[in-house]
Order: C-alpha cells, then sequence, then structure tokens
C-alpha cells in the first residue's frame, strides 16, 4: 500500500470510490462496525471499515474518514501491515529513527503504566499541513501502530 495514496483519503468522504479502490488492492472486503447507539456520541458515532489481513482500520466520522489506524505489529485480529510508511517498510521503523526523520514531535507521552488503563505504550505526535500523525512504539522501541487522523 502507497504512503501517499493513505495521506489521501484523511478526510474524504465515505462514498468516495478511492474506499472502493483500497479494497481492491488490499485484495480484501472490510469488516463493518459501528459505534453503539448506548455511547450517546454527539457526532453520530464511528463507522470502522476493519481490514484484518492488511493490518488497517479506517474510521468514519460524519461520513468522512476521520483516522486511519496502521497496525504495523498483531493486535486484536489484525495481521501487521506490510506497506510502507514514510516510504519505508514499516517494520523497519522504531522510535530514533522516526524522530530523527521527521525531527521533535509536538507531543508525546506514554511509556508508563496507568491504574486504570494498564500499560500505555511511549507515543509521539505530529501536526502540520496534513493530516496529523501518532506513533505508538513496543516497550522494545519497535513502532507498534501509526496512526493519521484529522486535527
Amino acid at each position: 500500500m502507497d504512503w501517499m495514496k493513505l495521506l489521501s483519503l484523511v478526510g474524504k468522504d465515505q462514498g468516495d470510490n478511492d474506499f472502493q479502490e483500497l479494497a481492491t488492492v488490499l485484495g480484501e472486503q472490510p469488516q463493518v462496525k459501528e459505534t453503539p447507539l448506548s455511547y450517546n456520541d454527539p457526532e453520530g458515532g464511528t463507522l470502522y471499515h476493519k481490514y484484518l489481513n492488511s493490518g488497517l482500520e479506517l474510521g468514519f466520522r460524519a461520513h468522512r474518514l476521520n483516522h486511519i489506524h496502521i497496525y504495523v505489529q498483531s493486535h486484536e485480529g489484525y495481521a501487521p501491515f506490510q506497506g510502507s510508511i514514510l516510504d519505508q517498510n514499516a517494520q523497519d521503523w522504531g522510535r530514533e529513527a522516526l524522530m530523527q526523520a521527521l525531527g521533535s514531535p509536538d507531543s508525546q507521552g506514554g511509556g508508563k503504566m496507568d491504574g486504570l488503563l494498564g500499560y500505555i505504550r511511549p507515543w509521539v505526535r505530529y501536526e502540520g499541513a496534513g493530516p496529523a500523525l501518532r506513533a505508538e512504539f513496543s516497550q522494545d522501541g519497535r513502532l507498534w501502530k501509526c496512526s493519521l487522523m484529522l486535527e
């Protein structure tokens, strides 16, 4: 999967032909799930397109692509993403390499235990002209998940 193509999807309308093309390129149809109505979300909830074999999850809010989660390591039924991130194999990224490539993050945190949530993975967030990028890392410093999202 082409990194620039993923970037270009964020913010697009759910009915855009690019999402049909994505399913064709990935070679799988998404599992579609929706936020339960009991969550009482004022924006109407999120519609999730889960590409489990490809390691991608797309979240639509108000019929626009709000975020893409890219699972670089296996997680809850998702296979590891086999494409590129920033034109480099997703599996090759680590925290130091990403920060060297992108510079100082706009915000960062995690890497600690929380009494309610459990372990919070270390993360960095970059904001700018396009979609925000949030990267989470495993305890050994390898990229665990990357998210592209509307700011």
